[in-house]
């Protein structure tokens, strides 16, 4: 999704760069640091959304029961 989005952005201004697959390749792999070097290269922030899933804590004490 994030090569699809930069290059219709590149798009609109007639430009197409590789950068962009080397910029989606690095967010699949979780490569912030080079992620946001090619997104500074394009001239573009990136945000990625993270949805965490919390489980119950398992209970560490028992209940006697009379």
């Amino acid at each position: 999704m994030v090569a699809s989005v930069v290059a219709s952005w590149l798009a609109e201004f007639d430009a197409v760069s590789p950068v962009v697959d080397d910029l989606a390749r690095a967010v699949c792999a979780s490569d912030w640091p080079n992620a946001h070097a090619l997104a500074a290269r394009l001239s573009v922030e990136i945000e990625v959304e993270v949805e965490a899933v919390v489980q119950r804590p398992w209970r560490l004490w028992s209940v006697a029961t009379a």
